[in-house]
């Protein structure tokens, strides 16, 4: 074996242990992490399940390494124990032992999909840039604070309203199956899928939202819809409202996307 390879070999070692190892590191939490302080990021849960039944979470794969260190504090008692160290991004149950609760760290992704939570207070940790929380109990949603946010999945809940006037990195929003009666988003200018079927939409304003690609708001109460700014929508489905015309760009009206569907009596307009 040639010198060259030997060093490539042992190069190839040292960096699988520098990366095993911290990883390790970070399920050794700090005393600053271990307790709970208020410096530590944390978002804050409130469930209806009953003590003893099982809950089920999910992280992302980056979240777990370098150092940060990811807990969730099962029993409410504000310090860490080595049966609530995150260790695996795949969704996991854990057990309820206390209805209120917190996660500790670090988080860009979370998924608490169907936990029957009632509150969901995610406005201590910047990070997030990923939020699954449908199938749950949720009446309010405050995400003013977390400005990275890119995705939202909160369908089938009990939301009357949704400001999402501070996440201006928005890609993807999945709100549907809720109460809402509005949906501001003026200052979504990236945007690109919108799924608000199943709501009480009277209106839906688009016309900040040019990359927007898909969008389904099936079943509301909308009488009209201007999709002339969105260029980029090839996906579109707007049956079971009361739209008369769906406002096109001159562009858009030449060349309407197969996979655009409406109401039968819906026509498609410039004007």
């Amino acid at each position: 074996m040639t010198n060259l390879k030997k060093h490539a070999i042992i190069l190839c070692i040292l960096s699988t242990i520098l990366f095993i190892t911290s990883c390790s590191d970070s399920s050794n939490p700090t005393e600053s992490e271990g307790n709970g302080s208020n410096s530590t990021p944390y978002m804050e849960l409130v469930t209806t399940k009953n003590i003893g039944e099982t809950i089920r979470f999910g992280f992302a794969q980056n979240d777990l390494c370098m150092s940060n260190v990811i807990w969730i504090d099962l029993n409410n008692d504000n310090t860490v124990n080595s049966d609530e160290l995150v260790t695996t991004y795949r969704d996991i149950e854990y057990t309820v032992l206390s209805k209120k609760f917190r996660i500790y760290g670090k988080v860009s992704t979370l998924s608490c999909l169907n936990g029957m939570l009632t509150n969901l207070d995610t406005s201590h940790n910047t990070y997030l840039k990923e939020l699954k929380c449908g199938g749950n109990n949720l009446s309010e949603l405050d995400l003013t604070n977390n400005l990275q946010l890119k995705y939202l999945q909160c369908q089938n809940n009990n939301l009357s309203s949704l400001s999402l006037t501070k996440n201006t990195n928005l890609t993807e929003l999945w709100c549907a199956g809720n109460l809402l009666t509005k949906l501001n988003l003026n200052k979504n200018l990236q945007l690109e899928k919108l799924s608000c079927l199943r709501n009480e939409l009277s209106s839906l304003e688009l016309s900040n939202n040019p990359l927007l690609r898909e969008l389904n708001c099936n079943e509301n109460q909308l009488t009209k819809l201007d999709v002339s700014n969105s260029p980029k929508l090839t996906h579109l489905s707007c049956t079971s409202n009361q739209i008369d015309k769906i406002v096109v760009s001159p562009e858009q009206y030449d060349n309407i996307p197969v996979n655009w569907t409406k109401d039968k009596d819906t026509v498609y307009s410039t004007n």
